[in-house]
């Protein structure tokens, strides 16, 4: 509705109107006298509201076969604005159209005024364009789309996605969002939009359909014990236990191991294990002991059968030491060559491996160890001096105890060994003494002499030995 009439020229030559309180155009319609003369005058249109002149960002929009040309040069009588603010309603709007009479070169001016139209503000439009897929397994991304709604009088700048399952979705200004977390169920989706002006839409509604993936019914698992089997006595300390885990469905499995004496005290002994046995420790002597193991799959669990086995160590008898006892020569004896056989005799009640250590010497104080871990029982002993006593004894042992026999003695007579001129000798000095036949040792003596190693079952003259008194040593070198 238009308003008021005009200076300059009435109201019939000039009247306006808007078509919306929220429109950006004005449409200005100009009246019959002013229409009768538009071809031979040219004509400038000034919009003021409330006395400022509103700006015009399109100064060449045509409506009809009018237009406005830039510089608001009117050459239509039914013409269209476009504002770059919207005309409010209830605002006063006076309007004016300024033009020069070409021929005369005279300016006039006609306005109008008008109130502006309360005008209906439009509500925004809700389109779902898409779910996808409407159809899902759960867990899986889904994709809401909702970039179709509009809005005539503005823009869409807010979405309000829910459902009837989950409640609210989404609340916020991106047209389009996804979701992975929806829960089971054939899901009532609705779609809610607000425009620049806080007009909220009409709900729309779709649909999306989420399943629950099938998952094939576990099968539990299987346990057997292998060893040691059920009522199984063991004489050690120390035990695997032993079983075989099986499963239908090829799932990893775990073994819980326990272990219950016989007063009734169970313990976890293996937790969480992936292998097959497990070894038991300390365990005690004269004691039952019955063991289980739990099996899982993840899902299940499986139970075996409980078993049972004794613990009953070896009795340690206590040891019996060997005896020793020397048989020839006979304590006091004499000799009368230049070697003899030593021979003793032991035994032992266990029934144990006995070795011997034989120690000689003219001193007995200081006898030496001239065979050590023998297994018989005689040894010879060669390379005799004359006129000399020779103490001897044994010492046996069973792997446990170390027994020491009596201490004899022999003397010898007669020449024992040939006394050889230093010419004879030759090479470095050695270490040698008596020869028996397991080895050599070193006995001092006074004299020089043969001593005779026996090669086989021959015997030959190899070394001399002398006894340097001077400097209290003794050499022994090789004889050719």
């Amino acid at each position: 509705g238009a308003g008021g009439g005009g200076g300059g020229g009435g109201g019939d030559f000039l009247h306006a109107w808007n078509m919306s309180g929220k429109d950006r155009e004005l449409t200005i319609e100009l009246g019959d006298a002013f229409e009768s003369n538009w071809n031979n005058v040219s004509h400038f249109l000034n919009v003021s509201v409330d006395g400022s002149e509103i700006g015009i960002s399109d100064r060449s929009t045509r409506r009809g076969e009018g237009h406005v040309v830039e510089g608001h040069k009117i050459n239509s009588t039914f013409i269209t604005l476009e504002l770059e603010d919207p005309l409010k309603g209830g605002e006063e709007v006076e309007v004016w159209v300024k033009y020069i009479d070409l021929p005369t070169g005279t300016d006039h001016g006609m306005r109008n005024t008008f109130v502006v139209e309360e005008g209906e503000l439009v509500e925004p439009v809700a389109i779902i364009t898409s779910i996808t897929p409407e159809k899902v397994m759960e867990g899986e991304e889904v994709t809401f789309d909702g970039m179709d709604s509009y809005d005539d009088d503005g823009e869409v700048i807010w979405y309000l996605w829910e459902s009837d399952i989950d409640g609210s979705l989404y609340n916020g200004n991106d047209p389009q969002f996804e979701r992975s977390d929806l829960s089971v169920g054939e899901h009532e989706i609705t779609l809610q939009v607000r425009d620049d002006d806080d007009i909220w839409s009409e709900s729309v509604m779709g649909s999306l359909t989420v399943e629950k993936e099938e998952v094939p019914e576990n099968e539990p698992p299987e346990i057997t014990l292998l060893g040691p089997d059920d009522g199984t006595m063991i004489n050690e300390i120390s035990v695997i236990l032993s079983w075989e885990g099986t499963d239908d469905d090829g799932d990893h499995l775990t073994y819980d191991v326990y272990l219950e004496d016989q007063t009734g005290s169970n313990h976890l002994v293996a937790d969480d294990i992936s292998e097959d046995s497990f070894e038991a420790t300390d365990l005690e002597d004269d004691t039952t002991y019955y063991w289980k193991v739990i099996a899982y799959d993840g899902t299940d669990e499986a139970r075996s059968e409980e078993w049972s086995f004794s613990v009953e160590l070896p009795n340690e008898e206590e040891n019996t030491p060997p005896e020793i006892d020397l048989l020839v020569p006979e304590n006091e004896y004499v000799v009368e060559s230049d070697s003899t056989v030593l021979r003793w005799k032991g035994s032992d009640e266990d029934g144990d491996q006995l070795t011997y250590s034989i120690l000689f010497g003219t001193d007995p104080n200081s006898m030496i160890t001239i065979v050590d871990g023998h297994l018989e029982s005689s040894f010879t002993i060669g390379g005799l001096l004359k006129d000399t006593t020779y103490y001897w004894k044994i010492l046996v042992s069973d792997g446990n105890v170390t027994v020491e026999s009596d201490t004899w003695y022999f003397s010898t007579e007669g020449p024992v060994s040939e006394e050889m001129d230093e010419d004879d000798w030759y090479q470095e000095p050695i270490t040698l003494g008596v020869i028996g036949t397991a080895g050599v040792s070193v006995i001092a003596v006074p004299l020089i002499y043969f001593i005779r190693k026996r090669d086989d079952d021959d015997w030959y003259d190899d070394y001399v030995y002398e006894y340097d008194d001077e400097n209290d040593d003794d050499y022994a070198y090789e004889y050719d």
